[in-house]
């Protein structure tokens, strides 16, 4: 699968939010061949769950589990924010120097994958974020 950061392997990953997006999240990091995942979740017993699912598919995948994101962060590579918070967060980490990527990517390739599985086809990526790009 290659996205927005190309074929690279993630490293280890800190995911807050064990929600929907954060599930969905944390199995595509899972299929891009992430080894170390840490899952940080207010609702606790949500994050275990999504680490059980994980480890189920991969028995061999590192998972941290917490409420806390203190917890989580340190030596992690990657921060993917799956939880509602304001713009603000974005704007942070851009400002600090980081590398972010938006919602927009999730969106983009739920509606690839959506089109392939419903009609068997496979779609021209390029041509289509351009034809996205030029609608808006």
């Amino acid at each position: 699968m290659q996205g927005a950061l190309g074929d690279t392997t993630p490293g280890p990953a800190s995911l807050l939010g064990a929600g929907g997006v954060g599930k969905a999240i944390a199995f595509a990091l899972l299929g891009l061949g992430v080894r170390d995942l840490r899952l940080v979740d207010v609702d606790k017993s949500k994050a275990t769950a999504l680490a059980a699912a994980l480890k189920a598919v991969e028995p061999g995948l590192l998972v941290t589990v917490s409420d806390d994101p203190a917890d989580c962060i340190p030596g992690a590579e990657a921060l993917l924010n799956c939880i509602p918070l304001a713009t603000n967060f974005l704007q942070d980490a851009n400002a600090a120097g980081l590398q972010t990527i938006s919602g927009y990517e999730l969106f983009f390739h739920q509606l690839v994958h959506a089109f392939r599985h419903f009609t068997g086809r496979d779609v021209d990526e390029m041509a289509l974020r351009k034809a996205l790009t030029d609608a808006a």
